[in-house]
């Protein structure tokens, strides 16, 4: 309230909004406090459009509302959600935020069906490049190898394996469901992760 045009106030204070999943909240309150985090997000973008971060976080904050959305809406957000991924990885290749949203992205539009593939390549202008497992893949081992002790990437790729599920996948999910099981639980995230990773073993 001191400070409102601090671009660095208004992405931390974006971020802290949208990083939790606020468990037990209903849609309403959740979206409220995504919504507020891709204000801030987008004030701070708009005061300086080539700062990395401001990028990432509205695309951390437009990934967070997607996941409460119709698909209509997720469709409708999906070209920001990759235009300011792939804009934050530009300006700071070595922010492993952004790779692991895009990589959510690629996974969420592969799992689309035909329709809503056409819909979302109407978005794009015609043109849809990517939205596959394979890419999906790729830019998760990506955010993996910049931050190696997060737990979210492990069990992501684990996800990944599971949902394309050709080949070896199945075993590879275990795997990579096994390194996530073993990294150390240090706060609530962790929890919930290890919590995750136990319910997807059981199903394989």
């Amino acid at each position: 309230k001191n400070d409102s045009n601090n671009v660095d106030l208004l992405n931390k204070v974006s971020f802290l909004l949208a990083y939790p999943v606020y468990e037990g909240k209903s849609e309403a309150e959740k979206e409220k406090k995504y919504s507020e985090a891709n204000y801030l997000a987008t004030k701070a973008y708009r005061l300086n459009p080539r700062n990395a971060e401001s990028n990432y976080h509205m695309a951390l904050a437009l990934g967070r509302m997607s996941e409460y959305a119709s698909t209509k809406v997720k469709i409708s957000y999906a070209r920001q959600i990759r235009v300011s991924c792939e804009k934050a990885i530009s300006l700071n290749p070595a922010l492993p935020g952004p790779y692991h949203i895009l990589a959510r992205w690629h996974r969420e539009v592969a799992a689309f069906n035909i329709l809503e593939r056409a819909m979302i390549a109407t978005f794009f202008g015609g043109g849809l490049e990517g939205g596959t497992y394979e890419d999906a893949l790729k830019n998760f081992k990506i955010s993996l190898k910049l931050d190696p002790t997060n737990s979210i990437h492990y069990y992501e790729i684990a996800l990944t394996y599971y949902e394309r599920d050709i080949g070896n996948d199945r075993q590879l999910a275990k795997d990579w469901l096994r390194k996530t099981l073993s990294m150390k639980v240090v706060d609530e995230t962790d929890k919930r992760i290890h919590a995750k990773a136990v319910t997807l073993m059981k199903k394989l």
